[in-house]
């Protein structure tokens, strides 16, 4: 028998993340790939945080990185698990050059990579968004290797979905 005097529980679902890696060479030909990803269990334990104003970061980094994938074999990656904290390999970081909530459940992050940020040529395999001060990893993706070189630019657009 239902009381209508207890309220259930709120049910809060988790946030989810989506990326979109593009890698345009220098006469503006597009390759992207979209790539679901998986969100940290610090960051869904911070938002609690978040809510209550004790949340002093900011998510404003993404790191790219060449680890993230299975020994030699730089195509095939290993899925990322919840309780990761740093990419496997960082190879840069960057400060996010673009937020923006294209709907009032989502802030989509964005920045670009070139060859003035990594070796020229680098294969990069994995990324994650990330907070500062403190740097703790939010989300993380691994993907099949995608090398920067000569004049091509990687643009990683993240997008977190609450």
């Amino acid at each position: 028998m239902n009381n209508p005097l207890i309220i259930p529980p709120e049910i809060i679902p988790l946030p989810r993340g989506e990326v979109i890696l593009e890698i345009k060479d220098g006469y503006g030909n597009v390759i992207s790939m979209f790539r679901p990803n998986l969100v940290m269990s610090i960051f869904r334990e911070r938002q609690s945080d978040w809510a209550a104003g004790d949340f002093t970061e900011t998510i404003d980094e993404i790191h790219i990185g060449s680890g993230g994938h299975v020994g030699g074999d730089p195509n095939t990656p290993i899925p990322p698990t919840v309780s990761d904290t740093v990419l496997d390999v960082s190879e840069a970081t960057k400060t996010v050059s673009s937020t923006t909530q294209p709907i009032a459940t989502t802030t989509q992050y964005s920045v670009a990579f070139s060859t003035a940020d990594v070796s020229d040529p680098t294969g990069i395999t994995e990324a994650g968004l990330f907070t500062s001060p403190g740097g703790f990893m939010v989300a993380r993706v691994t993907f099949p290797e995608q090398v920067i070189t000569g004049i091509l630019t990687l643009t990683v657009t993240w997008k977190l979905v609450f």
